[in-house]
């Protein structure tokens, strides 16, 4: 039967978060998107000005980390910023701002994710090529 090339690609472009829990605090678990490359690259474009004068391009540094944070955190349990649980945009920005560590973690886990889900399409095309 073969491996449906159209669902592997489709795994890349995914924005499915994954829960994982953060191992200091077994309360609380964070549901974290992967960053793919395509991904930053977008969240890097909207966040880069460009000079009109001489046409330079600088990048926004709290831009790109407001839109990357917004992107990879899609909810979370167990964290609760000013008596309010819910995941929201400010909160992100809170908790990035007074939370290192967790958003540290955050990071580390979109990384991960990503870099695993894309070692695994690539096994599958692999696979695939030695069945076609």
């Amino acid at each position: 039967m073969g491996i449906d090339l159209k669902k592997v690609k489709e795994s890349f472009s995914e924005n499915k978060g994954y829960w994982f829990e953060y191992p200091e605090d077994e309360e609380i678990q964070i549901k974290v998107r992967p960053l793919f490359p395509e991904k930053a690259n977008e969240l890097t474009r909207k966040s880069t000005k460009i000079n009109t004068m001489n046409g330079s391009k600088e990048i926004d540094g709290e831009k790109l980390a407001k839109l990357t944070r917004e992107y990879i955190i899609e909810d979370w349990k167990g964290i609760s910023i000013n008596d309010n649980s819910e995941c929201n945009n400010e909160a992100k920005e809170m908790l990035s701002l007074y939370c290192d560590k967790i958003m540290k973690f955050i990071i580390i886990k979109s990384s991960e994710l990503a870099n695993m889900i894309v070692t695994q399409n690539q096994e599958l095309l692999k696979n695939s090529e030695t069945i076609l």
